[in-house]
């Protein structure tokens, strides 16, 4: 199993943090796709698979969106 996220900016507009990051672990991008569509209406581009090895790096924290 994989971890996926699901990331796009500027998706609630009128509230103070608009971009919506959401995550996932699923065999493939697909499986993810499938997942994440019962909450979204998305584009496979929308979708990244996150490297374990990078995930939370040498202070802990990770940083998911990418904008």
């Amino acid at each position: 199993m994989f971890l996926y996220v699901y990331a796009k900016p500027d998706v609630m507009q009128g509230h103070r943090f608009s971009d919506d990051v959401a995550i996932t672990f699923a065999w493939s991008k697909k499986h993810a796709y499938r997942k994440f569509s019962w909450l979204y209406k998305l584009e496979m581009k929308n979708i990244k698979r996150i490297s374990i090895f990078r995930l939370f790096g040498k202070h802990g924290v990770d940083v998911l969106t990418d904008y």
